[in-house]
């Protein structure tokens, strides 16, 4: 059973991130987007600090406009996967986030010099057929939630890759730490912003800020518990499996999101959705299955 605890660690992990948009939906009732942004990243940030406060960070250092640079794209990222999960279904908001496995090959073959071969061209080709036939160009070419979509999985992609750097010189939890101070200072600009000047147009980016009830502390509270369920688990599967075996398996929180949705109301995605979910898929298990590390 051994053989296979980086499987089952990163189906949790999947859970987990699909729960995190669960509680993310049922407080887009009441909440935008950006605001619960912060909400995110202010439960994070208590768990990262009591993290320190027992373990102390232990960080060689040496590149901190990198790991600046991660927390400011990461958290923009955030606000375009917040944006979608409050305003399309879970299933969807969940397939343009794993669009950022073939946004890598792609960064990584045209910035960082590590060339495609075949499987990955075909990758590319087949995630991109995914992602017009989501976005359905005769009807919907701009429509909002495709666009924020695009900048979640490319953002998030450029993140990933910066992270791999990062780890020869930070601790996860500083590398994660960075990107939850960012998703606090933004969003708290974004709505001292919208209070004095919002703009409903803007709405992905501005906040008209309201005051959290008791009755939702749990969510809140959920949301952040949520994502480090995910998180955890994610970084122990990458610990004790290749990454090409977990990365596929990661496609399993796009199953999670579908039937997690259907509790909050999402309706089961319609023929051309779905296939074009299938076609993403397929592209990043291209990917994810090609990796010999």
């Amino acid at each position: 059973m051994i053989k296979y605890k980086g499987i089952g660690y990163m189906l949790i992990a999947s859970f987990g991130f699909a729960a995190m948009g669960l509680f993310v939906k049922k407080l887009g009732h009441d909440f935008d987007s950006v605001q619960i942004v912060l909400f995110r990243n202010l439960t994070g940030v208590a768990f990262i600090l009591f993290s320190i406060l027992t373990k102390p960070l232990k960080n060689e250092g040496g590149k901190p406009l990198l790991l600046l640079f991660r927390g400011l794209i990461g958290t923009i990222s955030l606000y375009a996967f917040a944006y979608n999960l409050t305003h399309t279904s879970l299933g969807e908001a969940f397939t343009f986030y794993q669009t950022s496995t073939f946004f890598i090959a792609f960064f990584s073959h045209f910035f960082l010099h590590q060339h495609l071969n075949r499987s990955g061209w075909l990758a590319l080709i087949v995630g991109f057929l995914g992602i017009i036939v989501i976005f359905r160009p005769d009807i919907a070419l701009f429509r909002i939630n495709n666009l924020m979509g695009l900048i979640n999985g490319g953002l998030s992609a450029a993140a990933y890759l910066s992270v791999s750097e990062l780890k020869k010189y930070y601790e996860t939890r500083s590398i994660v730490l960075s990107f939850m101070c960012w998703g606090i200072l933004l969003p708290l600009i974004s709505m001292i912003i919208g209070h004095y000047n919002y703009n409903p147009a803007l709405d992905f980016m501005l906040s008209q800020p309201k005051m959290p009830s008791i009755h939702h502390l749990f969510d809140i509270v959920a949301v952040g518990f949520a994502a480090l369920i995910g998180q955890f688990y994610a970084t122990r599967a990458y610990g004790v499996e290749k990454a090409g075996i977990v990365s596929a398996i990661s496609y399993s929180n796009i199953v999670f999101s579908i039937f997690l949705g259907l509790l909050v109301g999402d309706k089961f995605p319609d023929a051309l959705t779905f296939l074009g979910m299938t076609l993403i898929v397929v592209s990043g298990l291209i990917v994810s299955l090609g990796k010999r590390e």
